[in-house]
Order: structure tokens, then C-alpha cells, then sequence
């Protein structure tokens, strides 16, 4: 019997960051060159088979915006599977995204390959900075159950070949490229493409790549074996196919026999493997480089360029918390705007999630090109929204006056919330108005009224009288015109995801209310559950009221040099570090009222000016690092509110505010994109040993918790705290005895790869950061936290409508409206419309347990859960417009819901 023939699947393609050390239209020059080269080459020798478009489809988009005339030739090759694309739109970034854009970006790169003929299935991410946990079970999602990785492990720790579990349980059959230099192995071996003046001969080449497909068979219990030809930016070599064909003569005596190929074409053959794939790797892959693998984890990312990522999610929660819910609710009025804003604005915001790009690691002209498309993905979904809330609030029953209208604040969150919010009233200029004592300022008088004539009361916060607005009218142009703007809080209780109706009414005289302010001392403040007390030096004590629990000391500052660049925080060996405990602070009263009161502590920082480089010690010169935070205290809130001002005027270094919570803890819990990560808070113990070390800056998404024994406490309970926010991707608890959670604000430095530096990168100017602090008894719940992010992401919005408002004759918008409600211990991170006229709700489950989910929306006749792609594949029953089903630990689904 012969001996078995090891089949060795060729793959040619190129890793092509679309930004990086130079701009999109640098490269996009390349890109043309390469591609040009590469259809001229498949069309003259048919057997240049395949080639890959790295992962990604928006290639073919770039070249054809250049090229359009090659458009029929792309698409013929494209159907014809000798050019595959897809699936991803572009490679993103797998922690400094959202879950639900990182779905989104899949759909989009998908029908994008559809439009040219068909989508590879091929789940490839070849150069990301390590892996997300639920990767496995999004790809599972949309039909793929093949990966190509390379960072995040070690070549030590399995095979090349294995499979990857997310927490629920779904897997993926991997390929980790390597075994030192991953994907780029076969350019560096066989090409010699790292070494400018190398120029391999034929038979150099051909001895290359029968010494590569050895070492590679050595690497995996599988019988299938992959070469893959896909270096960054690299050109395709004409004469492949004369290598393979002389590669094979000298093989087959080794029984080997290689096949140009497709990753389509590898996955398909590993998985008729997958009995001989038995090494199984769980959870999030963030393995520092060590040993000879050239694998760098590169965790310094996370606060690169702070700027770049609070731009990022502020469009991500515009799109899926406002423009495409209430889109949606619109459209069920007949209302609906053009849905083709929704996919421009997430296509612009998905061109900025390359790894190269949102990591803030590049050159100064990408992050300015990304500058632009956040801009115009966040002006198209705020558009959208207006235009959905204005034709809601046109909609409501009555007329408005000029002494009387309609406000119609909005929840944009699948649970009811009843809670002090903050409202912001226009009223006419020449509206009634009242003075207090001898008249050193003028009041607008107006009352705020529910829809069946009960009056509301509020705490009058702000105001800015005589503002110019101007409205437009079809057919007409802009009218402008005089307004005061009146900032109010009140205690409201709104639907799910829907709308409340209250009426404003202008009234002469004193419009007060009674009711107790907040405060309870010039620097404190106490409402039915905290007490806070803020101290000289800027720093807070808070006491959980409900437990005696007590956290001190907590927003203190924390300063030190950064000597690194967008791919690490550089740790100098002369640094030092600069606590504000020292500090000085001024504290002011901004508001204090019966629904909130708010300080101000203006915090003067004195901190090194830069880093000297030349003597490599943080500079004798000291300046002031302005920070301002307003502290706010609702009334009924567990939580406390913390907008931070940093005036950034110094150079060269790392700002990161402490949370000490003295905990007894060796672990704590942060979120991750549909998931909650537990982490051990010491580093590993032969952290020593690795050439990239591993450092206690880890990702977060939206919150960071730990809990334990307090050593003050005599019961045996558990305490914790937690630190929620938006925007701000890094976090750490550190391994002292004070157990801190440091929150990392940003980062200056001032290098760029394949540059003698880079201003923009010491974010000079100011950044405003918004974070709230929870303490809690016993464990972590990660569906409240997960809330209460979302609660900060989202806020709430209203619209009021204006006398010369274009209206419909038909009002028929409920007083008090609920699009959707779901129940249970799940959250919500998508609800659009989709294209069969219904809707797709998107949620999952953080807790490792089931749940029991309710789905409500009024006139609910029809529930089927879908793939990512939309596609049914289970009805749920449904009973009195709601559907229950059970949500399993860690498990994301998606339903279509139809009336």
C-alpha cells in the first residue's frame, strides 16, 4: 500500500493595512500597481490560479474607484472563485470595537463580495492584536467555522492546527500562522522579501519552498498543510506556479503534493480532519510574545490616541442606541427617513476599524483621514435621529403654541428606567418671566405637565437666554429667531425603548417647587443610598449607606513618563510617578437641588513638562496639569456621576485616575465585546521570561469591577466597586495591597512607526471624559453594570415641537410609547429595522447561566430567531405580543420580530 499523500494547500494573497505608515492613498497607489500586475498575470498563465483579498472586501472597492474600467474582469473572477474575497469588510480591531460593529462589519463585507459574485467563509484575521473570546461564536454565526490567526500565542502552547471555544461552547477550527514570523513566514524564508538587497535565484526559491513545506508538516497532527504567500503590502511573484510545479517534483517522494489554492479550499479540507485536531484553546487570546515566535500582543494600543477611540463609540452609540432604533420607531408611523443613511454612515465608521487605524499607531495623515469619516459617520446617524424624533414629536396629538407644546423625551433602552434626568427646554424669548428679590435676573416662567394634566416638579439648573435657532420649512428658506434655553432635572419614569410625551405651559409669576437639596455640607452631598464627601486635595470618600461600606481617596491622579509610541507605553527606567494626593484643589457648588447636585474640583496638578530624551529622565521643568471634574449625585441614583476636563499641556506621558478599594481580591471582572472577562490581578509568574512582557493595563469595553473581604470588616461579606464609562478602553486593577482600579485617561507620546516623530500623538488640548462610580455588596452583576454602560453610552434625548413645525394632519403618536421590552437577564445591543418590513433584535447573555428572556412589543404575531445574516431558522411561540425563549450562558442571538 503507498504511503499517504499530503496534500499542501498554496495559498497566494497579500496583508494589505489600508492605513498604516502611510496614508490610505499611498497605499492605495500600491494597490492599484499590485492588483493591475496580478490580473494581467491570472489572465495570461491559467495557472496562477487564486488569489486571496487578504480577509476583506473593500480592496476590490479601492482598486475599482481607481480602475472602474476592470470592473467586469474583478467580477467575472469573483464568480468564476478564482479571487476571493470577503468576509470581513475590513480587518478590525477585536477589543477597541463593539461586539455589535464587529457583526456589522462581517454583514457589510459580505454583501459587498456577494455584489462582485459570492463571499469567501473564510474566517481570517491574520495580523490582529489578539483575540476577542465570542470570535468564535460570531463567525459561527454567520456560517464559519474556520479561523487564521497569528498574535495572541505562542508557538509553544499547541499545535498550528486546533480549535478555539468561545464561552458558550461554539468553536472554530484554527490556523496559527507561523512558526516565527506568521503570516509573513513563507516572504521572510522563502522571498526573502525583509531583506531589501536579497534577490533569491529560482532554484533558491523552489529550495525555499520545499525546506518551508517540511518545517510546516511538523507542526500539525492534520494531514493538510497550508502555505501561505501574504506578506504585508507584498506583490504576488509571477512564477509561482513554474515553483509549485518543480516544488512537487522533488516532494513526492517525501508524499507531499501542493495544490494552488484558497483558504476556502484549506478549511474545507481541515475540517474533514477535525478528529485528528484534539488541542482545544478557551476564551480571549492575548499571549505576549515569548520565546523565538515573533508574535508581539502589542497592549499599548488600548490608549493610543484616546481621541480616536471616544470618536468611535460616540458613533457607535449614536447608530445602534438612537439613529437605527428610531428609525425604526418611525417607520412604524409611516415616518420612517431613508435607511440607506444608516449603511453609509456604519461603511464610514467601519473604514476607521482596521487595526492600524483605530489602534492610533499610525502616521498623523491617517488619524486626520479618520478625523473625517467619524465626522461624517456621526453627522449622518445624528441627522437620522433628529429627523426621527422630530417627525415623532410632529406626530403627537394637539396643537402647539408659543405658550403651550409638546416634548417628547425618548429611552432609548429595552427596560423601563425611572430616574432623575436632565432636560433642556427652548421657550420663546418674549415668553413671561419672573425676578426674584429686586430683580437681578429674569426667570422664564413656565410649569411642565404630564399628558393627563399632573404637574411635574423640577430643579431649575441652567439657563442661557436670547440664543439665535433657526428652523426650515419646506419650500421656504431658514428662519431665525430668539430662544432661551432653560436646563432642568426632574424625576421621570419612561418606557422601554419608547417615548414619553410631557407639555410645557408659560406662566407669569414664580414657578418653584419645594423640596431639599442634595448637598449637605460645602463639600458633601447624600441622597437615600451615598453619601460623598470631596476633599481639598480633589480626592472623594464614599459610603454605600445600605452596607457601611467606605472607599477613600478615590479619583486620585496618578502621572508618569511615556517614553514609547502608538504600539506600547514606553516605561522609563528614571521614572517618576506623580500622585495628586499632594495636590490642591477648589471645590465649587454648581447645582444642588432635591433631583441632583453637582460640584466642580479644579485640581492643580504640578507634573514634569515632558521627557528629557537626552538625558532620559522626566524633565526638572514643572507645570500645571489642569484637571476639572464635575461630580454629580442623583437623587435615587446608586451611582456617582464623574465628567473629567484635562487641559493637556504636558508632554510625553501617561494620566490614569485610581480607585483604591482595599479589597481582599485576586481576580476582578472587566466587559468585553459580548462577554465578561475574569482576570487574574497578579501577572503571571514567569512574566520574567517573556521578551514581550505582559503588562497590567487590559482591555475593557465599557466597565471594570472587583470585589472581596474588606480587612476593616468584621462580618464575612463581600464588598466591591466598580468603575463604568464610555470611550475608554484600557483599565487595570493593581497588585497592591490597595487593590486601586486605575482607569487610564490617555497617553502622549511622541513617536510614530517609520517616523522621527509625531505631534499629533501628545494629544495636546482638551479632552473631557465621562466615567460613573458604583459600589456594590457581594459579587459583580454583570447585567446591571452592563445597564448602567449602557445608560452612560446612550442618555437620553428629547424633541419639542415648534409652532412653525411642518406637521402631518394625521396625529396619531401615543401619549406614552414602548416599541420593545425585553426581560430577563440578558442585554440588548442592536434593534433595527430589517428588509422584510419587520424588525432584528440583537442580545446576549453575560452571565455563565441561562435565562429566561421576554420579548414584548405590541402587535407581535411572529418570532424567529436568525443567523447574522438574518436568516431564520426557529420560530418562538408567541402569546399576547410578547415571546419567551431561554438565553443560554454566554450566548448572543439574534430574532426577527414581525407584526
Amino acid at each position: 500500500m503507498g504511503k499517504e499523500v499530503r496534500k499542501v494547500h498554496f495559498v497566494v494573497s497579500t496583508h494589505w493595512d489600508r492605513e498604516w505608515y502611510e496614508s490610505f492613498q499611498g497605499f492605495r497607489v500600491r494597490l492599484v500597481n499590485m492588483f493591475d500586475e496580478l490580473l494581467e498575470v491570472m489572465e495570461k498563465d491559467p495557472r496562477f490560479k487564486y488569489f486571496q483579498t487578504d480577509g476583506q472586501s473593500i480592496v476590490l472597492e479601492d482598486y475599482l474607484e481607481i480602475r472602474p474600467e476592470r470592473a467586469a474582469k474583478v467580477r467575472a473572477l469573483v464568480e468564476e472563485g478564482r479571487l476571493e474575497t470577503g468576509p470581513w469588510y475590513v480587518l478590525p480591531d477585536e477589543f477597541l470595537v463593539s461586539g455589535e460593529s464587529l457583526i456589522r462589519n462581517i454583514q457589510e463585507g459580505i454583501r459587498v463580495a456577494d455584489g462582485f459574485g459570492r463571499s469567501s467563509r473564510a474566517g481570517f484575521v491574520c495580523d490582529i492584536f489578539g483575540h476577542n473570546s465570542q470570535i468564535p461564536q460570531i463567525l459561527s454565526g454567520f456560517g464559519i467555522h474556520s479561523f487564521f490567526m497569528w498574535r495572541g500565542m505562542n508557538e509553544k502552547v499547541c499545535s498550528a492546527d486546533f480549535r478555539w471555544r468561545s464561552p458558550d461552547g461554539s468553536e472554530v477550527l484554527v490556523h496559527r500562522f507561523g512558526p516565527m514570523w506568521g503570516y509573513c513566514d513563507y516572504d521572510f524564508r522563502v522571498r526573502k522579501a525583509n531583506k531589501i538587497d536579497a534577490h533569491p535565484s529560482h532554484e533558491e526559491l523552489v529550495q525555499g519552498l520545499i525546506e518551508e513545506v517540511k518545517l510546516l508538516a511538523g507542526r500539525t497532527p492534520a494531514q493538510t498543510l497550508l502555505v501561505f504567500d501574504g506578506g504585508d503590502h507584498i506583490e504576488i511573484e509571477p512564477s509561482t506556479p513554474d515553483l509549485i510545479e518543480e516544488a512537487n517534483r522533488h516532494l513526492a517522494a517525501d508524499g507531499f503534493q501542493i495544490e494552488f489554492s484558497t483558504l476556502s479550499r484549506f478549511a474545507a479540507d481541515i475540517v474533514k480532519e477535525a478528529e485528528r485536531i484534539t488541542d482545544v484553546v478557551s476564551g480571549e487570546l492575548r499571549e505576549p510574545g515569548s520565546g523565538v515566535d515573533e508574535q508581539w500582543v502589542i497592549p499599548g494600543v488600548l490608549s493610543s490616541r484616546i481621541d480616536l477611540k471616544m470618536a468611535n463609540r460616540d458613533c457607535e452609540d449614536l447608530l445602534c442606541y438612537w439613529a437605527e432604533p428610531f428609525s425604526a420607531i418611525a417607520k412604524r408611523y409611516g415616518l420612517s427617513p431613508c435607511e440607506t443613511y444608516l449603511r453609509t454612515a456604519w461603511r464610514f465608521l467601519l473604514q476607521n476599524h482596521p487595526h492600524d487605524s483605530i489602534c492610533g499607531c499610525s502616521i498623523e495623515q491617517v488619524h486626520k483621514d479618520m478625523e473625517y469619516r467619524f465626522d461624517q459617520s456621526r453627522e449622518i446617524a445624528r441627522l437620522v435621529t433628529r429627523d426621527s424624533l422630530r417627525r415623532i414629536a410632529g406626530s403627537v396629538p394637539g396643537e402647539a403654541t408659543a405658550a403651550r407644546f409638546p416634548v417628547v423625551v425618548a429611552n432609548p433602552l429595552t427596560f423601563d428606567r425611572s430616574e432623575s434626568i436632565d432636560l433642556t427646554i427652548e421657550l420663546p424669548s418674549d415668553c413671561p418671566a419672573y425676578q426674584e428679590f429686586f430683580g437681578f435676573e429674569r426667570k422664564p416662567g413656565f410649569r411642565v405637565y404630564d399628558s393627563g394634566g399632573g404637574e411635574i416638579p423640577y430643579q431649575l439648573v441652567h439657563q442661557s437666554l436670547d440664543r439665535t435657532r433657526f428652523i426650515h420649512k419646506v419650500r421656504k428658506f431658514p428662519h431665525a429667531f430668539r430662544r432661551h434655553l432653560v436646563d432642568i432635572s426632574l424625576r421621570l419614569d419612561l418606557p422601554a425603548l419608547g417615548t414619553r410625551t410631557l407639555w410645557v405651559e408659560t406662566v407669569a409669576g414664580p414657578t418653584r417647587h419645594p423640596g431639599k437639596g442634595l448637598a449637605t455640607g460645602q463639600s458633601r452631598m447624600e441622597n437615600e443610598f451615598l453619601s460623598v464627601e470631596i476633599h481639598g486635595n480633589g480626592t472623594l470618600t464614599i459610603q454605600d449607606l445600605e452596607s457601611g461600606m467606605v472607599f477613600s481617596s478615590l479619583l486620585t491622579l496618578e502621572d508618569c513618563a511615556d517614553i514609547g509610541d502608538g504600539w506600547y507605553h514606553g516605561v522609563a527606567v528614571n521614572d517618576e510617578v506623580f500622585l495628586s494626593e499632594g495636590s490642591s484643589a477648589s471645590i465649587s457648588m454648581v447645582h444642588n437641588g432635591p433631583h441632583k447636585a453637582t460640584f466642580r474640583v479644579e485640581v492643580s496638578f504640578e507634573v514634569p513638562a515632558c521627557f528629557d530624551f537626552s538625558q532620559m529622565v522626566r524633565s526638572g521643568q514643572r507645570e500645571i496639569l489642569k484637571v476639572t471634574h464635575w461630580i454629580t449625585l442623583r437623587q435615587g441614583a446608586r451611582r456617582i456621576e464623574v465628567t473629567t476636563e484635562v487641559n493637556n499641556t504636558i508632554r510625553d506621558h501617561r494620566l490614569r485616575v485610581l480607585f483604591p478599594t482595599l479589597l481582599e481580591a485576586g481576580t476582578y471582572l472587566a466587559d468585553s465585546p459580548f462577554d465578561v472577562v475574569e482576570r487574574p490581578i497578579e501577572l503571571r509568574a514567569d512574566n520574567y521570561t517573556y521578551k514581550e512582557l505582559e503588562v497590567e493595563a487590559k482591555p475593557q469595553y465599557t466597565w471594570t469591577a472587583v470585589s472581596g473581604g474588606h480587612e476593616f470588616s468584621d462580618e464575612d461579606e463581600d464588598y466591591g466597586l466598580a468603575v463604568v464609562s464610555k470611550g475608554l478602553p484600557e483599565s487595570a486593577v493593581l497588585d497592591t495591597e490597595d487593590r486601586e482600579i486605575a482607569l487610564t485617561l490617555l497617553r502622549a507620546f511622541k513617536k510614530a512607526v517609520m517616523t522621527d516623530g509625531c505631534e499629533a500623538g501628545q494629544i495636546q488640548g482638551k479632552h473631557c471624559f465621562n466615567y460613573w462610580i458604583i459600589p456594590f455588596s457581594g459579587r459583580p452583576d454583570a447585567v446591571r453594570l452592563g445597564r448602567e454602560g449602557q445608560m452612560l453610552a446612550a442618555g437620553l434625548r428629547s424633541m419639542q415641537v415648534h409652532p412653525l413645525d411642518d406637521r402631518p394632519e394625521e396625529r396619531n403618536y401615543p401619549d406614552r410609547f414602548s416599541l420593545l421590552k425585553v426581560q430577563g437577564e440578558a442585554l440588548v445591543t442592536s434593534i433595527r429595522a430589517n428588509e422584510d418590513g419587520g424588525m432584528t433584535a440583537r442580545l446576549y447573555n453575560p452571565t455563565e447561566y441561562p435565562t429566561e428572556v421576554v420579548i414584548s412589543s405590541e402587535d407581535l404575531q411572529r418570532a424567529r430567531l436568525c443567523d447574522f445574516l438574518d436568516q431564520p431558522f426557529q420560530d418562538l411561540p408567541v402569546s399576547a405580543g410578547s415571546a419567551t425563549f431561554s438565553l443560554d450562558g454566554k450566548k448572543i442571538l439574534s430574532v426577527l420580530l414581525n407584526r
